[in-house]
């Protein structure tokens, strides 16, 4: 089930970052001294979705997919946190944000409780 919700994580995170490197206004405040940062940002979260799809690609239960798995999911969730206390002058549409990316972090955890091994297995 892990490796469902990276494959999702990343195409979410892949299509937001297009979406936001060519309109930044659609997200963001339209402000031409930030529209570099806009698209730095979309760049960052754009090698995040695609270490997301390299992982499932690559899948294995292992240590280090389970690091990677664990830090997209704590991304996730400090998004959420830091979205939903956006100002609307910042941030367009800041609820939305947040809770697209409180429903991921959601669905990670689900799918990392799921995945959990029981103890004596």
């Amino acid at each position: 089930m892990k490796k469902w919700s990276l494959l999702i994580g990343g195409i979410v995170e892949v299509s937001g970052a297009i979406i936001l490197y060519f309109n930044p206004q659609l997200v963001f405040s339209p402000d031409i001294g930030a529209f570099m940062l806009y698209r730095l940002y979309a760049v960052a979260i754009l090698v995040i979705g695609i270490i997301s799809l390299l992982t499932v690609k690559h899948y294995r239960d292992d240590d280090m997919t389970r690091h990677i798995y664990m830090s997209i999911m704590f991304m996730h969730a400090a998004i959420t946190l830091m979205t939903y206390t956006a100002d609307n002058s910042v941030l367009l549409q800041p609820l939305q944000a947040s809770i697209t990316h409180g429903i991921l972090f959601i669905m990670f955890v689900v799918a990392y409780l799921s995945d959990i091994k029981k103890v004596g297995e």
